[in-house]
């Protein structure tokens, strides 16, 4: 059923069951990696510094990736569920406007 212009019409079901879908990746294997190959000697090469601090600089760039992707994945989730939730509001609201007996679409 298709809503009138200026309305929605949406499945709070399929709202709800969209953010229950919502997995954060798991970046445990990844951070792991970045801090122990963090930690390896530079080798006696003079390259080997350079490289070091490339890495490092590297890997505290991924940590921060990761991080803000666990934040962004908790607020998407938090606003697809507030929004099955406020969608959930206004309807009941709708209905307790309409007037008995009148259905509408």
């Amino acid at each position: 059923m298709s809503a009138p212009p200026g309305h929605i019409n949406g499945r709070i079901s399929a709202m709800r069951d969209f953010a229950e879908q919502l997995r954060q990746p798991d970046f445990t294997a990844v951070r792991a990696a970045g801090t122990a190959s963090a930690q390896g000697p530079s080798g006696g090469m003079a390259e080997g510094t350079a490289f070091g601090t490339a890495h490092t600089e590297a890997v505290t760039k991924v940590e921060a990736f990761t991080t803000a992707v666990d934040q962004g994945y908790a607020a998407y989730k938090g606003l697809a569920v507030g929004a099955a939730e406020e969608y959930s509001g206004q309807d009941r609201d709708s209905a307790r406007q309409m007037p008995t007996g009148e259905r509408t679409g």
